[in-house]
């Protein structure tokens, strides 16, 4: 239970960083090949998994009461689903250049 509290709490930055990174490194290819899936293929991903750690996160001190999270554990993982889910923002502001336009302008 204590694992996957701190799995979704480590989870968030880790999926910010590999939107951010991995798709500021994407756009140059993508661009020049006129392909945008590879982005869109992205940012599917990352919201896809950003999701199943807010669930993660979400689910711990729903737990039977043979489980029962402690107050520290508790916390971890309602943080860990909040910043999943802002993760989750994140990967939409950022796709909206693929849906409202393009980003190789």
């Amino acid at each position: 239970m204590a694992l996957r509290a701190w799995a979704s709490f480590a989870s968030a930055p880790v999926l910010a960083a590999l939107q951010v990174g991995v798709g500021y490194a994407l756009v140059k290819p993508a661009c020049s090949s006129g392909n945008l899936t590879m982005l869109a293929t992205l940012s599917l991903g990352v919201a896809v998994a950003s999701v199943s750690g807010a669930y993660a996160g979400w689910s711990v001190p729903n737990l039977g009461p043979d489980e029962a999270a402690s107050g520290r554990e508790h916390f971890i993982a309602m943080l860990g689903a909040g910043l999943n889910v802002l993760v989750l923002v994140l990967v939409i502001a950022s796709s909206l250049a693929l849906v409202l336009g393009t980003p190789c302008e």
